[in-house]
Parts: structure tokens; sequence; C-alpha cells
């Protein structure tokens, strides 16, 4: 994350991203797999794992989420 940022341009130091993610981690905002690996929380709680296998239509891709209403006018 670091390097990424880096080489984006950030001037923000070390130190201080590496305590927003622990800020990210102790709000539950962000989940350690192991030492300098990060993910997103499950969205609906029901399983901790980041790769929990395809669904029951066999995609291992997100939900698509709709922006727009969804009820009938």
């Amino acid at each position: 994350m670091i390097a990424s940022l880096r080489a984006a341009g950030s001037t923000v130091q070390p130190g201080a991203i590496r305590n927003m993610i622990r800020r990210l981690v102790d709000e539950g905002e962000a989940v350690r797999i192991r030492e300098g690996a990060y993910k997103l929380p499950s969205r609906n709680g029901s399983s901790a794992e980041s790769n929990a296998g395809p669904t029951e239509n066999e995609t291992t891709e997100p939900p698509f989420t709709a922006t727009e209403s969804q009820e009938a006018d």
C-alpha cells in the first residue's frame, strides 16, 4: 500500500499510513489476513474468509449493487 501511494506521488509518511491501517482494523473497517496483507470485511457477515468459493450461481464476483430505485412507479 505504501509503495502504491508513493508511486502515485503521495508524500504521506509510511508511519502515518500504518497508523491509519491499524485504526481501520481496530474499527472493523479492514481485516488483517497476515502481516502486511489486509482486506475489507464481509458485507453480509457470512464468512470471514476473503475467498469463500463460488456462490450458488457459480460466481466469485461480488453482487451487483443497483444505484437506481428498484420500485415500480
